[in-house]
Formats: structure tokens, C-alpha cells, sequence
């Protein structure tokens, strides 16, 4: 590679793969300061061939990452430590835990379906959702760039309206 404003080659990476048809490549990329940390890979087991899945544990803090070959959103199904059984309909999904393992932290996108841990919903439409769940309430976050509306049924039946960008907190009680 190239550094554009200096003129001089730069370190670059560079992945080759011979192989009929297309290729998936998963490249997990840590920035870090000091120390090189500690990370521990392992491949995530699922059924559906056109899903790619790792685990990924950095200092005790753990990260599920699971992407679909192709722009389509897919249905497929796992069994996550983080979560538990879990099935999605999206493109992708990260899930992650840190150290005290009491909050569970997931991101999806063109996402319509999640249901894991202590949380179920579907969406009125694909869309980019970033969830936290926490104990007795859900941060819930609408990345996308049209309001969805969100219709939960675990860990409590609840419709949430979440227009481009907006947050929420959702609780038993309301929003």
C-alpha cells in the first residue's frame, strides 16, 4: 500500500485465496496501545454453510461475530455461549460480554429476528440494531436509516417506535 500524502509504500496485508466460486475472508483487526494483548479465536459451529461464525476472547472480555455470504439477510441458528440458543435473521451479528459477564451487548445488521439469552424480537423491517441488555431494562438503538418499529416478546411483550439514530430504554413499565 501507499501513503497518498507522503508518497512512500506503506505495511499493507494481503489475502489470496485459489478457489472456484467466492470467497468469505474474516479479518479481525485489534488496534492497541502498549502491550499486545492476549486473543484466542475458535470457530463458532453452525449448520448453515453461507454463515461464517468466531468466537473471539480478549482479556476476559468475550465476542461472538457471526456474518452471511452475501447482502441478504439469512436465517440460522447457534448455540452461543454468550447467549444460549440463539436464531437470527440478518446479515450479521456481534455479541459480547466483558469481564463481570452481567451485561450482554449485541449488534446486528440488516437484522429483522433476534432471539437468544433473555431477549426475543422481530422488526418491521431489516434494519441496523445495537441492544444492551441489562438487568430489569434494554437499551435498544436504531443505526439504520428508516424508523422501525420493534415488537418484543421476551423478556416482556412490548412495541417500541425507533425512528434513524434514536435511542431507548424499555423496561416492563415502558419506554
Amino acid at each position: 500500500g501507499w501513503k497518498p500524502t507522503e508518497h512512500r509504500a506503506i505495511p499493507t496485508t494481503r489475502f489470496r485465496k485459489a478457489q472456484t466460486g467466492d470467497a468469505t475472508f474474516v479479518t479481525l483487526l485489534r488496534p492497541f496501545k502498549g502491550n499486545q494483548p492476549t486473543v484466542k479465536t475458535k470457530e463458532i459451529k453452525i449448520k448453515e454453510k453461507s454463515i461464517l461464525g468466531y468466537a473471539v476472547c480478549e482479556n476476559g472480555v468475550a465476542t461472538e461475530v457471526l456474518v452471511a455470504a452475501g447482502k441478504a439477510p439469512s436465517n440460522f441458528s447457534f448455540s452461543s455461549e454468550l447467549a444460549g440458543k440463539t436464531k437470527v435473521k440478518a446479515s450479521g451479528l456481534v455479541l459480547a460480554k466483558g469481564k463481570d459477564q452481567a451485561l450482554l451487548k449485541l449488534g446486528g445488521w440488516n437484522l429483522s429476528e433476534y432471539s437468544g439469552g433473555n431477549t426475543a424480537f422481530i422488526t418491521s423491517l431489516p434494519t441496523t440494531i445495537n441492544l444492551i441488555e441489562r438487568r430489569g431494562f434494554l437499551t435498544i438503538g436504531n443505526l439504520g436509516d428508516q424508523a422501525v418499529l420493534v415488537n418484543f416478546t421476551l423478556p416482556y411483550r412490548k412495541s417500541v417506535m425507533l425512528e434513524p439514530g434514536m435511542w431507548k430504554d424499555v423496561s416492563s413499565k415502558g419506554e
